[in-house]
Order: C-alpha cells, then structure tokens, then sequence
C-alpha cells in the first residue's frame, strides 16, 4: 500500500507541478525512505550475515539492534526521526506544489471572473493530508526522547490511521476528481448541443392568454400591412376599399 501511496503522490506532484521530475523523484523518495528503513531495521534486529565459508544469514534474537542500540543511546532517535522528518518533507513538499498550482489556477480564473471547483479539491484534500501528517508524526518527534511523554503515547496509539487516512484521502481526491469532469462534460454536451439547436426554428406551447395576446397582435399587425398596401389618392386623400 505504501508504494501506491507514493506512486500515486509522485504522479500527483508530476501533473501539477507542470511535469517537474526533480521534485517528482524527491517527493519518491521522501516517501519511500522510512519504509525502505523501517524493512532495513527490522531485517537487521534478526538476522545477521556470516561470511566466510557459509555465506549465509543466520537468524538472531534482537542481537544486532540492541548492539547497535548499546553502541549508540540515540539509535532509536535517529530511527524515529528518518522516519518521521521524511514523512513531513514529502508531505511539505506536496502541500507547497499544491499551493502553488492553486495560486495559478485562482490568479487565472480570477481573470476570467469564473470559478474553479478543481482548486478547491486539490487545496481542501491536499491541506487535509498534510494536516493528518502533521498531528500524527510531530508528536512522535517532540515525544521521542522520553518513551513515557504523553504526546508519544497518543501518537503511537493512532499510528495505525497514519497508514489508513491517507488511502482514504486519496480515494475521496479521485472520487471528486472524476465527478468534476463528468460534470464539466455534461455542460460541455449541453452547450453543444445549444449551439446546435441555434440556427433552427424553436417551438414552444403557448397559454390561453399567450394565444390571445399573440392572436391580438397579429391581427393589428395584418390590419396594419392591409392598410399600407391600399393605393393613396394624388390630391392626398385615401382611397376606401370597394
């Protein structure tokens, strides 16, 4: 799920930052890293790699981590904050490309007075993601250095939504995606179709006072053109019908 997370970002960050790789491949990366780190420790805490004249790896109880661990004291800290400051880089950069892309949009509809429901969806979903992020992994960074803070406690007990809201937030972004341009090709087909119907004669059902009211009219105006056609007398008078 991970990698599609981030394949999903990457691809997203790649359309709205007007096909940019280099931020592309950062924001890959960025994401990518703590779960390559996370496989990394995880695989390094039981096994170990014997060389000569095995060559194989050799399952261990815990032996390297905690070795690494009495090595260096803040092994744990600098886990916890690869992980988590690469969650919040990528999760920035994402926010910034957004921003950025809004501000375009809303400087050019603003200029043509319209209004643009994709801004509001790439600004509500993009800000609610990184908002998520945010809460999740800051206080797992402030918290790290003590493993009975409070902020750590709750952090770790909602660390398993960290890895379901994003999901859901981006179904709910390509949800609303997909609606926005059926809804523009409908009004697409229907202005189509307008334009169509523009050079052809429309008829439409009339109420018992509108046919009066129109009846009225077109007798003064047969009365009118009646009048018009009569031939005129030389000496100035009107010539009255037979």
């Amino acid at each position: 799920m991970w990698l599609a997370l981030a394949l999903y970002a990457t691809r997203r960050i790649h359309a709205i930052s007007n096909q940019m790789y280099c931020l592309s491949v950062a924001v890959f990366i960025f994401l990518t890293a703590p779960e390559v780190l996370h496989v990394v420790v995880v695989v390094s805490s039981r096994y170990s790699y014997i060389g000569a004249p095995s060559y194989q790896c050799v399952p261990e109880v815990a032996l390297s981590y905690r070795f690494g661990k009495f090595l260096n004291p803040h092994y744990d800290y600098s886990i916890t904050w690869t992980y988590n400051g690469c969650r919040l880089a990528g999760s920035t950069l994402i926010l910034g490309a957004t921003w950025i892309r809004i501000f375009q949009q809303w400087r050019g509809l603003r200029s043509l007075r319209q209004a643009g429901r994709i801004s509001s969806l790439l600004l509500r979903d993009g800000t609610l993601d990184f908002m998520i992020c945010l809460s999740l992994r800051v206080p797992i960074l402030i918290g790290s250095h003590d493993s009975e803070s409070r902020a750590l406690i709750v952090a770790q007990s909602m660390a398993p939504l960290s890895s379901v809201l994003p999901a859901v937030i981006a179904c709910r972004f390509a949800l609303n995606l997909r609606q926005c341009a059926h809804q523009r090709y409908e009004s697409a087909a229907w202005h189509e179709d307008a334009s169509a119907w523009g050079d052809t004669v429309q008829f439409r059902a009339l109420s018992e006072g509108q046919e009066q009211e129109a009846g009225e009219e077109g007798g003064r105006e047969e009365a009118d053109v009646e009048l018009a056609a009569l031939p005129r007398n030389t000496r100035g008078g009107d010539v009255s019908p037979a």
